[in-house]
C-alpha cells in the first residue's frame, strides 16, 4: 500500500526498507542504552534481593542456633511447636519491620533527589512503594520461617547436649 502510493508519487524514488517512526525509534542507540541500563538495574536488584534474603537467612538461623538450649527448655516446660513458631517468625516480623521503618524514608529521600533523572516515573511512585516492601517482606518472612520451622524441632535432650 505505502510502496504503491510513492510509486504514485515518483516511481523512480528508491524504497529500500519501509517501517514505521517507533519500530525506527525501537531500534536507535539511546533506546538500547536506556534498555541494557534498566536490565542492569533489574540484575542489580535481583542480587540485592537474593543477598537481603541470605542474610536475614544467616542471621535468624544463627539466633535460633545460639536459643537451642532456652528453646529446649520452653519445650520441657511444655511450650507447643506452633509456640516455638510463633516466637521465632515474631522476631522476624521484628527485624524485617526495623528494616522497613529505616529503608522506606531513605529509598523516599533517594527518590527525590534522584527525580530529575527518572523518566516518566515520579519520584515516590505508589507501585514501587507498595510492592517493593511487599517483596522484601516476603522474602524475609520466607528466610524466617525456615529456621523457626527447625526451631519448632528441637527436643529437650538435644537443646541439654547443645552446650
Amino acid at each position: 500500500l505505502v510502496r504503491r502510493e510513492l510509486r504514485a508519487i515518483d516511481d523512480r524514488l528508491p524504497v529500500l526498507q519501509l517501517t514505521t517512526m517507533r519500530a525506527f525509534h525501537d531500534r536507535g542507540i539511546m533506546l538500547w542504552v536506556v534498555r541494557a541500563g534498566g536490565n542492569m538495574f533489574l540484575l542489580f536488584g535481583a542480587v540485592a534481593l537474593t543477598l537481603a534474603v541470605a542474610g536475614v537467612y544467616g542471621v535468624k538461623s544463627y539466633v535460633v542456633s545460639r536459643r537451642t538450649r532456652e528453646i529446649g527448655i520452653r519445650v520441657a516446660l511444655g511450650a507447643r511447636p506452633g509456640d516455638i513458631l510463633w516466637m521465632v517468625l515474631r522476631e522476624g516480623f521484628w527485624l524485617t519491620g526495623v528494616g522497613f521503618a529505616i529503608g522506606l524514608p531513605l529509598a523516599a529521600l533517594a527518590g527525590l533527589g534522584l527525580s530529575r533523572m527518572l523518566y516518566e516515573v515520579s519520584a515516590l511512585d505508589p507501585i514501587v512503594f507498595l510492592f517493593a516492601p511487599l517483596a522484601l517482606g516476603l522474602a524475609a518472612t520466607l528466610a524466617a520461617y525456615v529456621p523457626a520451622r527447625r526451631a519448632t524441632n528441637v527436643t529437650p535432650l538435644a537443646a541439654l547436649r547443645a552446650e
